[in-house]
């Protein structure tokens, strides 16, 4: 009898997945209609993004992804939210965030929580856009900070053309 296979996602395993979902939804029309796909490729970037954030704070001290660091390494407590990861990030692993890139992500997690917990509406160029600035910052992040190429999976096959030709 073979042994089951165990499902694992480290930080930045979990954010590729969720990032690679994004680019997907954004590259592929065939799956589901436009606007649930831009809907959800902003769930999904918004998550890899956090996680990429937390990565960079479990670097840095694995205790500081957690809010509060006394409780590490309990999966019952809560991890930072976005709010301390950036704080965390900018006083104490001296991770220097424009204030533009601070402003993209804390509109993209406002728009993810609207999306999540009640309504939300927008044009699609401007979904587009919000989407744009995400995987932007994730990519530039990844590799800035994390060196890390979080776009190489997506250059394997036609994903990153029709990415950039759509976008």
């Amino acid at each position: 009898m073979t042994k089951p296979k165990k499902i694992r996602f480290d930080l930045i395993g979990n954010a590729k997945d969720s990032l690679r979902q994004a680019v997907e939804l954004m590259a592929w029309k065939g799956i589901g209609d436009h606007h649930s796909r831009l809907k959800h490729a902003i769930g999904s970037s918004a998550h890899a993004i956090e996680l990429l954030l937390k990565e960079k704070l479990r670097q840095t001290s694995p205790a500081f992804v957690w809010e509060n660091v006394d409780k590490y390494p309990s999966l019952e407590a809560r991890t930072v939210t976005v709010d301390t990861a950036i704080s965390r990030l900018k006083r104490i692993a001296g991770v220097n965030l424009s204030d533009q890139d601070i402003e993209h992500i804390k509109s993209l997690r406002k728009t993810r929580n609207a999306i999540e917990h009640y309504e939300w509406s927008a044009t699609e160029s401007e979904a587009k856009v919000i989407v744009g600035n995400a995987l932007s910052f994730a990519f530039a992040f990844g590799k800035d900070e994390l060196d890390v190429d979080l776009s190489t999976d997506f250059k394997q096959d036609d994903t990153w053309r029709v990415l950039i030709d759509d976008l």
